[in-house]
């Protein structure tokens, strides 16, 4: 795992806490693997299992009520500890109290999901997974789905009640502001970690969300 500041060896049983839109690459030394990965984003509970030979991004199931099911607090706090443990024994047993809640809040919000189509959930994966990404539009979702973009966006209205425009730009925006309310980012940088190339379009969209511009964040 390969991030601006260097190298992190992912071995078998090694856990990764990563800051949301942490720039990274990954490299496979040996073939084959699997990675559990779990990312939470706004109230939203992705989990996919990234192995070799097959699509990492077939969610386990992303949607927006999954943690009203799992228990957010507990997966939290069980976080909370295991990266303050003092030992390996105790980051051992740590590790075992987070895989065990991130199975069950897989396992929910796949039963949750589990009336949608799933086509629609993929998307809703793809664009969390790539949303900073200038490169993430309607059409690129669209030939990921397997599908024209007009059908695409009929079908994610139809199941979600949203365009799939808005819902991208809702996505960054939300993003956006959360890193801007973290600190210590520009309105530029802060902009290109959402996928919006151009800082001037970035603020005045953020304005007409949110009331008010990126800069008195």
């Amino acid at each position: 795992f390969v991030t601006p500041d260097g190298g992190i060896e992912i071995a078998p049983g090694t856990l990764l806490a990563v800051a949301p839109l942490c720039a990274h690459d990954e490299r496979i030394a040996a073939r084959p693997f699997a990675n559990l990965v779990a990312s939470l984003r706004q109230e939203a509970l992705s989990v996919h299992l990234a192995s070799s030979g097959r699509d990492p991004l077939r969610p386990m199931i992303a949607v927006e009520e999954t943690l009203l099911v799992a228990d957010a607090d507990q997966g939290a706090g069980a976080i909370a500890a295991l990266l303050a443990a003092p030992d390996d024994d105790e980051a051992a047993a740590w590790t075992m109290a987070v895989a065990a809640w991130l199975r069950r809040a897989a396992r929910e919000a796949h039963a949750a999901a589990s009336v949608r189509d799933g086509r629609v959930a993929r998307v809703q994966a793809r664009v969390h997974y790539e949303i900073g990404k200038t490169t993430l539009t309607v059409a690129g979702l669209a030939s990921y789905a397997g599908c024209g973009p007009d059908h695409l966006t009929r079908q994610f209205r139809r199941e979600t009640g949203e365009g799939l425009a808005a819902y991208i730009q809702r996505v960054r925006l939300e993003q956006a502001r959360d890193l801007l309310a973290a600190g210590g980012r520009t309105v530029a940088e802060t902009a290109r970690l959402v996928g919006i190339a151009d800082p001037a379009y970035f603020s005045r969209i953020y304005r007409q969300r949110f009331g008010r511009p990126p800069s008195r964040e």
